[in-house]
């Protein structure tokens, strides 16, 4: 992974590294897939103001990780809210570790649906490895 990183510069990267345009790939390689229902996206975290939030949704930036906020019951602070996702859309992501994918994603902020358990079996996390275009690892984690 560190040569990917540093030395190859497929433009898959980029897309891989924006959670949105991630979105749309998967959707257009595998249109059965069902994903998680995006209720909007939004450039500007003063927009937040004027935009809905269900309970049960969680709000994110599409250009990195832990930048997310889970909305239980639909009360807002409006202004730590607005603080937070600013200081998001000022973040550029990846620059310390040499993620370089990260570095043009157009930072952007958008509200998900959450995804739940089904039949109180918890969340799955699949990861598979590849070297040499064929898979050598795979974990499950619950």
């Amino acid at each position: 992974m560190l040569w990917r990183k540093l030395f190859d510069h497929s433009p898959l990267f980029e897309v891989f590294s924006d959670k949105l345009r991630s979105k749309e790939y998967v959707k257009a390689v595998c249109p059965s897939l069902r994903l998680p229902k995006v209720h909007w996206v939004a450039q500007d975290a003063t927009e937040l103001l004027r935009l809905p939030f269900p309970a049960g949704t969680v709000l994110k930036a599409n250009h990195g990780f832990k930048m997310n906020h889970f909305i239980r019951d639909g009360s807002l602070n409006f202004p730590k809210l607005i603080a937070m996702a600013s200081g998001w859309l000022k973040t550029t992501f990846g620059v310390k570790d040499h993620q370089w994918g990260y570095f043009n994603v157009p930072r952007k902020l958008f509200l998900e649906q959450l995804i739940r358990p089904v039949d109180g079996l918890g969340l799955m996390d699949i990861s598979v490895r590849c070297a040499d275009g064929r898979p050598i690892i795979g974990s499950i984690s619950m």
